[in-house]
């Protein structure tokens, strides 16, 4: 009864092995799937930030060399600290035009009191 047994359990090991190997398949090919639309959101988004105008140059250099990373997840966390990277730059850069503009529009405001609403002629 014995070999009957272990003859009937050398039969179901392929079949466990080629089940457990179609399980880890399926779960690498939808961690694959992620990473990959993880990616193209990012490259979506560094696409657009180029396009902006505070897309800077260290941003293409960044993303022309993670082209060719290897690795996907260490791509993904490349995109994300250079897409952090890239929001303190333009925050900085937005903060800096709201205040260009508000100084602009206090200048605007003191000379329309100072020469009571008048417009200013051109000096052209």
């Amino acid at each position: 009864m014995l070999p009957s047994v272990v003859e009937e359990l050398q039969r179901k090991v392929p079949m466990a092995d080629a089940i457990l190997g179609e399980k880890e398949n399926a779960a690498l090919g939808l961690q694959k799937r992620q990473f990959q639309a993880q990616r193209s959101e990012y490259e979506a988004k560094m696409k657009s930030l180029e396009e902006t105008p505070g897309g800077s140059t260290y941003l293409k250099f960044a993303y022309s060399v993670m082209q060719f990373e290897a690795d996907p997840e260490t791509e993904l966390q490349s995109l994300k600290f250079i897409f952090q990277s890239w929001k303190k730059d333009y925050r900085v850069l937005l903060r800096e035009t709201k205040a260009k503009v508000h100084r602009l529009r206090q200048d605007e405001a003191e000379k329309n009191r100072l020469y009571g609403g008048e417009k200013m002629s051109e000096p052209f």
